[in-house]
C-alpha cells in the first residue's frame, strides 16, 4: 500500500470548541459506514503513533485522531480547571457532534484505554462499541504491574541499584509519585520493559515531523504535569463496565505489561466483552503489528455489526 494511495483521503485541521480551545485533529473521512475514534495515551502522548496504523483502517473506516486538548499540535492549555479526563471526552463528544456522526467506535490505548472508559460509562449512546488496546483499567492497579515487570527486568539483568530504587517505588501511596518515578527511568530500559516502539520509521511516512517542535514537546509534558493530579484518576470505575451493554474487544500484546490478570477477569465479567492476544508484540501493537490490528479490528465491527441487524 503506497503511501500517496492513501494520504489524499485525510484532512488534518483544527476544530475549535465551544470554550474557544482549538483541538489538532486527523480525519479519514473514507465515506464509510463506520467511524473509529482513536483515543492515545500518555497522558499527553499525541496520537502520532496511530499514523500509519489510521492509513490501513482508513480502507475499511472513517478514522478520527487528535491530539488531546494541550497535547503537542493541539492549542496549548494553561487553565489547570480544563485539563480533566472528564474535559477529555467531554471534548470527544462535542468533536463528534460538530463532525455530525450518529455513533462511531472508540479505540483506546494505554491510559487512552482507561479514558475511552470514561468515556463509554458516561456517553453509551454515543457508541457503537470499544477496542481496548493494552489499556490501564486501573491507575493504580496498571502502575504496579509496570514498577513489577521493571524490578523483574533489572533482575534478569544484573542491575540491583536500579532494581532496589524500583522496588522502592512499590511502596508509595500517591500515584502521582508512581507515575513520576517510571517516567524518570531510562528510555533504553522502558523500550525494552514495555517491549515496544511507538513510532516505527513506518509511522513516521505518515506524519509531518517537522510539527514536533520543542514546544510541542513542552505542551505534552505540561498536559502530563497538570493531568496526573485529576482526583477522578484515583476512584475505582472498572467494575461499572459489567453494566453497561455496549460490545468491547481487549486486545493485549503478548510482552505487554500494563493490565493485571485480575483486572482483565473484572472486565471480562460483561457478558459482551471478548479478548484477543497479539503473539511477538509489546505495548503497541498498533506499532508492532499493524496489519493484525487492523485485521482484528475489522472483524470486531463487522461481528458487531451483524449482531446489531
Amino acid at each position: 500500500m503506497g503511501k500517496d494511495v492513501e494520504m489524499h483521503m485525510k484532512r488534518d485541521c483544527f476544530i475549535q470548541l465551544d470554550d474557544g480551545m482549538e483541538l489538532f485533529v486527523e480525519y479519514y473521512d473514507s465515506t464509510k459506514e463506520d467511524t473509529v475514534l482513536f483515543v492515545h495515551g500518555g497522558p499527553g502522548e499525541s496520537c502520532v503513533s496511530f499514523s500509519y496504523f489510521a492509513a490501513l483502517a482508513s480502507r475499511y473506516f472513517n478514522v478520527v485522531m487528535l491530539d488531546q486538548r494541550g497535547v503537542m499540535r493541539s492549542q496549548d492549555e494553561q487553565r489547570p480547571e480544563f485539563l480533566t479526563v472528564q474535559q477529555l471526552i467531554d471534548d470527544f463528544e462535542e468533536i463528534r457532534k460538530k463532525l455530525h456522526i450518529d455513533k462511531w467506535y472508540i479505540l483506546g490505548h494505554s491510559f487512552g484505554g482507561y479514558v475511552a472508559m470514561r468515556y463509554v460509562l458516561c456517553y453509551p449512546q454515543s457508541i457503537k462499541g470499544v477496542i481496548y488496546e493494552n489499556p490501564c483499567f486501573n491507575i493504580e492497579h496498571s502502575l504496579s504491574a509496570i514498577i513489577e515487570k521493571y524490578i523483574e527486568y533489572y533482575d534478569k539483568i544484573g542491575e540491583e541499584t536500579k532494581k532496589q530504587k524500583v522496588q522502592k517505588l512499590l511502596e508509595l501511596n500517591d500515584i502521582v509519585e508512581k507515575f513520576d518515578g517510571i517516567i524518570s527511568l531510562p528510555d533504553i530500559d522502558r523500550k525494552r520493559v514495555f517491549k515496544s516502539e511507538a513510532i516505527t520509521s513506518k509511522c513516521r511516512e505518515f506524519f509531518d515531523q517537522s510539527l514536533i517542535t520543542p514546544d510541542a514537546i513542552r505542551k505534552c509534558l505540561h498536559h502530563y504535569n497538570v493531568i496526573k493530579y485529576d482526583e477522578s484518576l484515583r476512584t475505582e470505575y472498572l467494575s461499572e463496565l459489567k453494566n453497561t451493554d455496549c460490545s468491547s474487544l481487549l486486545v493485549q500484546g503478548e510482552m505487554d505489561p500494563m493490565l493485571p490478570l485480575l483486572d482483565k477477569e473484572e472486565w471480562l465479567k460483561n457478558p459482551r466483552s471478548s479478548s484477543v492476544i497479539v503473539d511477538g508484540t509489546g505495548h503497541y501493537v498498533h506499532s508492532d503489528a499493524p496489519e493484525a490490528m487492523v485485521d482484528i479490528l475489522n472483524e470486531f465491527v463487522c461481528k458487531n455489526s451483524s449482531e446489531e441487524v
